[in-house]
């Protein structure tokens, strides 16, 4: 059975058909300088996959997520603030204050402060609103990444159709704090119901179901192609022996069972 990548020692030991099917891998940066990449072409929705690069996007993703999150919870906390020390100069009563200054001054500075205090109100409502955005798309983007992944289906092709389908909603726990959740929403805008206990279709849920229309087949491994190999046809002489897919456990549903945990938090 043919590797994807090979020592030189390997290499040297094949036969010279099969060393035209690898080529060295040149990229100064890379761990497996000096190797050779077995070249496959994509057919029928079958390619090498670089599992480390998605490991990367996914670690990405999470990243994004808890930024705008921290800055989220940041800005609603200057937001509050400012509310209050708005009301604070609500309250002031410039007749009290005739002692100390006309009450023509005091009603000058009362309002330029709280002009400017609306500013800043104005400004951080602004900034929520944009946090709000993004922290929306990141968890609906982790969340999706996380679903297609455990279902082995190809992102590039699943994501677009996946993320106008979900949406982010919001639930009180029981400390009385706010959670965000990713849900799958059906043609009103409304989330999907799973079954008939009324419980919330979940993304990856959609993305199983996904699997099974054939409109999206094209986007996921054939089961198939990640069988054992047996009773399959004889090859003919002389013909490599195809890639086998999915005989063992890849690096890419190593990561995928990674992502279970987090998977199970947005959605």
């Amino acid at each position: 059975m043919a590797k994807a990548l090979i020592t030189a020692a390997e290499h040297g030991s094949l036969s010279e058909e099969m060393k035209k099917e690898y080529q060295t891998v040149a990229d100064e940066k890379s761990p497996h300088k000096g190797k050779y990449l077995l070249t496959v072409t994509e057919a029928d929705g079958f390619e090498l996959l670089d599992a480390r690069t998605l490991k990367q996007t996914v670690s990405a993703s999470r990243t994004d997520t808890e930024t705008v999150r921290r800055e989220l919870g940041q800005t609603k906390a200057q937001l509050e603030a400012s509310q209050v020390r708005v009301a604070e100069l609500e309250k002031i009563d410039p007749q009290s204050e005739a002692a100390k200054m006309a009450e023509q001054r005091v009603q000058s500075v009362t309002a330029q402060m709280k002009a400017a205090h609306e500013k800043e109100l104005s400004s951080a409502t602004g900034t929520i609103t944009k946090l709000d955005a993004g922290l929306r798309k990141a968890l609906i983007d982790s969340a999706v990444v996380s679903a297609i992944t455990e279902h082995k289906g190809r992102l590039r092709l699943l994501k677009p159709a996946l993320m106008a389908e979900c949406d982010i909603k919001t639930r009180k726990l029981d400390d009385g704090q706010e959670e965000y959740y990713a849900v799958v929403l059906d043609d009103a805008r409304n989330p999907r119901i799973a079954d008939a206990a009324g419980n919330i279709m979940t993304i990856s849920q959609r993305v199983a179901e996904m699997k099974t229309q054939q409109d999206f087949a094209d986007a996921f491994d054939s089961e198939e192609a990640r069988g054992t190999g047996r009773n399959q046809p004889a090859r003919p002489a002389g013909k490599p022996a195809p890639v086998r897919q999915g005989v063992e456990k890849t690096s890419l549903q190593k990561i995928t069972d990674g992502l279970s945990k987090l998977r199970n938090e947005a959605a």
